[in-house]
């Protein structure tokens, strides 16, 4: 049986970060490599330019997940590792398979006997965890809650209870746009003493990270947070 190749879960950049944010190992993965499997062709293409690829840029393969597909694995991306090439697994920010569909390759990986190399780096879910204050050794991440408040509200509020009773913090995601309706709503079904993180453009010159009781956050000036990615953790 032929040799098969090595699928690389690769960091890439969150925010304003540059080159000199990722280790020597993430780096030298990067120059490694000739074939990536990524969200967008093109902010990998300047990310792995920016990395300083000792091969011009056009001779790499960027080969792109179908997201009208389930993410499922492209064909030739199949063909490259088969045929023992290693590959790199980018996401469009921090680390692939964190809120983030990269799972179904890595999990395609195992299925067929490929290798996989994690290689650490920033992820604005694990970035804002630590710097929340709140409890680290037992905690749930929701991905997105509901979209419409007739759902959103008993979701919070389960996740709350949840949180009361197991002691875990509770992280959850939203899209940019809908921030402050999200903020509204957690100040409007939590309980007073519920403590609540807002940790917002993490990893760039205007980082917003604040952890305080809802009845707190209520008297406080809450910065502009419309179209800015932000990470939500709550804990009772």
């Amino acid at each position: 049986m032929s040799k098969k190749g090595k699928l690389y879960i690769i960091p890439s950049p969150i925010g304003n970060e540059n080159s000199g944010a990722f280790s020597p190992q993430t780096i030298d993965t990067i120059k490694s490599l000739e074939h990536f499997l990524v969200e967008r062709a093109r902010t990998a293409r300047r990310f792995v330019s920016m990395i300083g690829h000792p091969k011009e840029i056009r001779t790499l393969q960027f080969i792109e997940l179908d997201k009208h597909s389930e993410y499922l694995i492209p064909g030739e991306a199949i063909d490259v590792l088969l045929s023992g090439n290693d590959m790199g697994l980018l996401s469009e920010a921090g680390l692939p398979c964190l809120a983030d569909p990269g799972n179904l390759v890595v999990q395609w990986a195992h299925e067929n006997g490929i290798i996989v190399k994690p290689i650490g780096g920033n992820s604005s879910i694990i970035s804002a965890l630590i710097a929340s204050g709140l409890n680290g050794q037992q905690f749930t991440f929701h991905g997105y809650l509901p979209a419409k408040k007739e759902q959103l509200v008993p979701a919070i509020q389960n996740i709350e209870r949840s949180s009361l009773k197991n002691n875990a913090a509770q992280i959850f995601i939203e899209a940019p746009y809908r921030n402050k309706q999200m903020v509204s709503s957690l100040l409007d079904c939590l309980s007073s003493k519920t403590k609540v993180c807002i940790a917002c453009n993490l990893h760039t010159k205007e980082e917003y990270i604040k952890t305080q009781e809802v009845n707190n956050w209520k008297k406080a000036t809450i910065p502009e947070l419309h179209k800015k990615p932000c990470v939500f953790i709550l804990q009772g």
